[in-house]
This record gives structure tokens, C-alpha cells and sequence, in this order.
């Protein structure tokens, strides 16, 4: 089966620590979409996409990883649409009061991950989760 290529990232800043502990000190804390030579990630400030040499630099201890999906091309196209849409806050805190991890409007980086697979044609969790972490990600390879 075809694979999407998607990147997995910590670092030592504050907020990777934080995202640590509130995680169970999980591995990985950030992820995005390797489309071509760039990642399309949800940061604080909105989805963007960040060349992938300069996102490696970012990120010291990252990994990248394929994660079978019967149309990448389609999974990478969804990603790149998103670019410019904002980050979805309540996603990044785990609000139990949220809607569902896959609103296409604002989008936690864990949740732009999944949607594109979605879009690729591989679902991994049920519509009805609140949210998806980077490490459930990971952890559902």
C-alpha cells in the first residue's frame, strides 16, 4: 500500500516540556505532513508549511515515519488547502467540550495529521474522539 510520510518532533523548549508532562512524557509532542521538501504543520500561529531542512534544524530529535494510506497524493493536497487556517486551542488542551478532532476550520497538529490520512482514505479513529495527540498518532502506526 502507499505511504504518507509525516514527521514527528520534540525539542527542549518550555513548551514541549509542558506538552511532556500533560502527556505522560510522551516521545513525541509535535507532527506534521511531509509534502515535497516541507512539512505543513499546525503551530500557534496557524497552519503553515515550513521547509523540511529548516523544520529539522527546529527540531533536533524528530523522526520521520510512513503511515500506509491508499492516496497520499490526496492526503498531501488536503494539507496543503489547510495552510492559513488557525490553530485549533481548545484541540491542543484536550477540551472535553469541544466538537470533533476533525472540524476542517482550525486545526491541532495531531488533527491536521489524521484528517489528511482521512483524506487519503485512512481512518484510524473514530469521528467521535474529542482529539488526537501526536503520540496516539504514533502509537496507532
Amino acid at each position: 500500500m502507499p505511504t504518507l510520510t509525516v514527521a514527528f518532533c520534540r525539542d527542549s523548549s518550555l513548551a514541549s516540556v509542558i506538552v511532556r508532562i500533560f502527556t505522560g512524557w510522551a516521545s513525541w509532542v509535535h507532527c506534521g505532513v511531509v509534502v515535497g521538501n516541507s512539512v505543513v504543520e499546525a503551530l500557534i500561529s496557524g497552519v503553515t508549511a515550513t521547509p523540511l531542512d529548516e523544520w529539522k534544524n527546529e527540531y533536533p530529535t524528530h523522526e520521520l515515519t510512513e503511515i500506509e494510506c491508499e492516496d497520499p497524493r490526496m492526503a498531501e493536497a488536503f494539507a496543503v488547502a489547510q495552510i492559513g487556517k488557525g490553530y485549533d486551542w481548545l484541540g491542543c488542551i484536550g477540551a472535553p467540550w469541544r466538537s470533533s478532532w476533525h472540524e476542517d476550520n482550525k486545526w491541532y497538529c495531531s488533527e491536521l495529521v489524521e484528517a489528511a490520512l482521512m483524506a487519503g482514505g485512512r481512518i484510524r479513529f473514530r469521528l467521535e474522539k474529542n482529539g488526537v495527540t501526536p503520540m496516539e498518532v504514533w502509537n496507532t502506526l
